[in-house]
């Protein structure tokens, strides 16, 4: 989990080949893809998806390119983190929470 977690945050944009990476654990080649996998990377509300149930998320945009979420499991863990784009953050961020349940 922790190496699709660092290709997303070295990624500039969203991108099937990340969406891909997400929903199998590696990149595929385009002809691959199954035309079912969410837009993960470039559509907030799939992304959303990603966050493990019972989580509470907060979006922040400061308007000068910082797209941070901030996930908090309800009893003590927060997680922070930070993307070029806001669904980027949200699948850093729930990919996080998923790999430190």
């Amino acid at each position: 989990m922790s190496d699709i977690i660092e290709i997303l945050e070295s990624a500039g944009a969203g991108s099937r080949e990340l969406d891909a990476t997400i929903e199998w654990g590696s990149p595929l080649e385009p002809c691959d893809w199954d035309h079912d996998v969410p837009h993960y990377t470039t559509s907030i509300d799939a992304a959303l998806t990603l966050v493990p149930d019972g989580w509470v998320y907060s979006l922040i945009n400061d308007f000068g390119g910082l797209n941070r979420v901030r996930l908090f499991d309800g009893l003590n863990i927060n997680i922070e983190e930070d993307g070029y784009t806001m669904p980027l953050s949200i699948c850093i961020a729930a990919l996080a929470a998923i790999a430190y349940k």
